[in-house]
């Protein structure tokens, strides 16, 4: 499945899901005259209902997100969020780089185990961020170039839990800044594949 946030749409028709299959719930949010959302960083975020034949990310799993960095912060934040022992979460570490959290317990529990970037998306800066994991490796890719890998322990054994689907919170705390457009997948999307996204979006964006 993929979900877009993003466009040139009227305030009632601001979240588009391109699926079709996905009711996205706004709370708090800022939709500019530009067609993107900001986040304050304190309240903000989209709940995406748990779907069981769609999050299906027990075995391979895409997420991609473009974003700008607006608020410089010390603390943790979630730019996506969904289970850290489940199906996968992504967390902004004190404005230093990110980390994926994925396991086999299915929600907010242990074990699970995690992969950080080598790579920052530093205030003021927008950037497409993407993470791939599929059964032998998770990999993190910064504007379609590929940035660092690691083998992924569990293989097919990751559960993907029941939990909703957080843009903008979750339990490390809110995103402050515009997320323009968040991508999923239920599979793992080839090198070559990630670059033909960045490419095909990245003039709206400004890249």
């Amino acid at each position: 499945p993929t979900t877009f946030i993003s466009g040139s749409r009227s305030n009632t028709q601001a979240i588009a899901d391109l699926t079709g299959n996905n009711t996205l719930t706004a709370t708090s949010l800022t939709y500019a005259s530009d067609g993107t959302f900001s986040f304050n960083g304190t309240s903000d975020y989209l709940t995406i209902p748990f779907n069981a034949s769609l999050f299906t990310f027990n075995n391979e799993q895409t997420i991609i997100i473009w974003m700008k960095n607006n608020a410089p912060s010390t603390a943790r934040r979630n730019p996506y969020d969904q289970a850290y022992a489940g199906g996968g979460t992504i967390t902004h570490e004190n404005d230093t780089g990110f980390n994926y959290y994925y396991g086999t317990q299915g929600g907010n529990g242990t074990p699970y185990t995690n992969i950080y970037s080598s790579f920052n998306v530093v205030v003021g800066e927008t950037a497409m961020i993407c993470l791939v994991r599929n059964t032998s490796t998770v990999s993190w890719y910064k504007n379609g170039v590929l940035s660092n890998s690691t083998a992924n322990p569990y293989g097919g054994t990751v559960v993907t839990g029941t939990n909703n689907i957080l843009i903008g919170a979750g339990y490390a705390g809110y995103f402050g800044g515009n997320l323009y457009n968040v991508q999923l997948y239920n599979r793992a999307l080839t090198a070559s594949e990630v670059m033909q996204n960045f490419n095909a979006l990245r003039g709206r964006y400004g890249l």
